[in-house]
């Protein structure tokens, strides 16, 4: 991530193995980062550090076809100032 100085949009919908603070804290030095796509069933606090992103989709995947999991949101979403839309 550290090259990808002027990414915008990341697409990151089906990667539910991930691991999430990770991520989170790698993507966070994407200054110009505004528009996230992301599968999760609970966002780590680590999301805060996203401080440029302006539109976040979460896409609750999970490995049970029938069954959805209620996605968690931890208080450090209202971190994110530029947010302007949050699916």
């Amino acid at each position: 991530f550290d090259k990808l100085k002027n990414l915008e949009i990341l697409y990151l919908e089906g990667n539910i193995h991930l691991d999430l603070k990770d991520t989170f804290q790698k993507i966070s030095k994407l200054s110009r980062l505004r528009f996230l796509r992301i599968s999760a069933k609970n966002l780590p606090s680590e999301i805060a550090l996203c401080k440029s992103l302006e539109k976040l989709e979460i896409y609750n995947h999970t490995e049970y076809k029938n069954y959805t999991f209620p996605l968690i949101l931890p208080n450090e979403i209202g971190d994110l100032i530029n947010l302007k839309y949050l699916d």
